[in-house]
């Protein structure tokens, strides 16, 4: 039987990491290998190559063993024979330190003797933008791979992290109040939507300055199903995130679990009146008190664990479920702007 050379064992690595990890097939498609003699061992740099030596690939049994353990070695052990690189003159046979955990320029981003340096026309690569196409195309694929990539060192927690990134929901709910806010006069913005005073006879209508004058109400529950610890603790950072961003007299705060209470002007989280609280939950009852106050406000902001009843139909104010509990997503109507916060 005819001894099998170390690219082709390499080829056969990638051959078994494709059947075993399919949905690594991009990945593994698109990365150079580059055999180093002397090199004593496998490492990839930045640009997505890898580097192995002979020695160490060793025979057919320890290369196949390799694949089989080692993903992110296999998945970086491509276009074996087509596509390995011919060894530079630059490599002077410096070994990586492995006492010291070394390896290539993909661990720490500091590039090594033995490596080819940036991709070009006789040393292929992928650079940055490549890459993060590829980790979009990979997640894409472990996303709809039937295991969705479970038990494969948690890529599926890699690939939602590519593909819906988390943002602060306390940023995306301050952007989404400032966008929901009403205009008035001022030197703001320009509009066209009222007719300016100083309108020339004649002429093109001209736009007039308006400055945002914001209407909110923050509604928070008060049931005995929101932790103090937890729920109302986060309830009071949503006051005092809403507080920053806007004037003190644009915002007023309800509290309430069956019924809502009276309107509270405060300046700080800590003034809100959460006394008398801890009974059942109509959310939906006291966003229809809300919006039948005076003045009516621009945007409704409920903080909730979401276990309560809402609205059948759309209230005349936005309105927008700040939800201290993930699992009660699903129980917000349409109509309302939904925020959940990171639990």
């Amino acid at each position: 039987m005819a001894t099998l050379s170390a690219r082709e064992l390499v080829a056969i690595a990638r051959t078994k990491a494709r059947v075993m990890f399919p949905h690594l097939t991009y990945q593994i498609l698109s990365a150079q290998a580059v055999e180093r003699p002397g090199l004593g061992t496998m490492c990839v740099d930045k640009w997505l190559r890898i580097y192995y030596a002979p020695a160490f690939v060793g025979d057919g049994a320890e290369a196949d063993q390799h694949a089989a353990n080692d993903p992110g070695g296999a998945e970086s052990a491509q276009q074996a024979e087509q596509g390995e690189l011919e060894d530079g003159d630059e490599y002077d046979g410096r070994q990586p330190d492995r006492s010291n955990g070394e390896g290539g320029s993909g661990a720490d981003g500091i590039p090594k003797p033995w490596e080819c340096g940036p991709p070009s026309e006789e040393a292929p690569g992928l650079d940055e933008r490549e890459q993060e196409v590829l980790s979009r195309i990979v997640a894409q694929a472990i996303e709809h791979s039937p295991d969705g990539g479970k038990g494969h060192g948690g890529l599926d927690r890699w690939a939602e992290r590519i593909l819906h990134p988390r943002r602060d929901p306390l940023a995306v709910l301050e952007t989404v109040v400032r966008a929901s806010c009403q205009t008035g006069p001022g030197y703001g913005l320009f509009s066209y939507r009222y007719p300016n005073r100083r309108q020339p006879a004649g002429c093109g209508r001209i736009p007039v300055h308006r400055q945002p004058i914001p209407r909110v109400s923050i509604l928070v529950d008060g049931s005995g199903s929101m932790d103090d610890e937890t729920d109302i603790a986060e309830a009071l950072g949503v006051i005092g995130k809403v507080l920053k961003g806007l004037p003190p007299e644009a915002v007023r705060v309800y509290t309430g679990d069956e019924e809502c209470g009276p309107a509270q002007r405060v300046f700080r989280p800590e003034q809100v009146n959460l006394d008398g609280l801890g009974g059942g939950t109509d959310v939906g009852g006291m966003l229809q008190t809300v919006a039948k106050d005076r003045p009516e406000p621009d945007v409704i902001l409920a903080v909730t664990d979401g276990f309560t009843d809402w609205p059948k139909h759309r209230l005349r104010p936005k309105v927008i479920a700040y939800l201290t509990r993930k699992s009660a997503a699903q129980r917000v109507p349409p109509w309302v702007t939904k925020i959940v916060a990171e639990k």
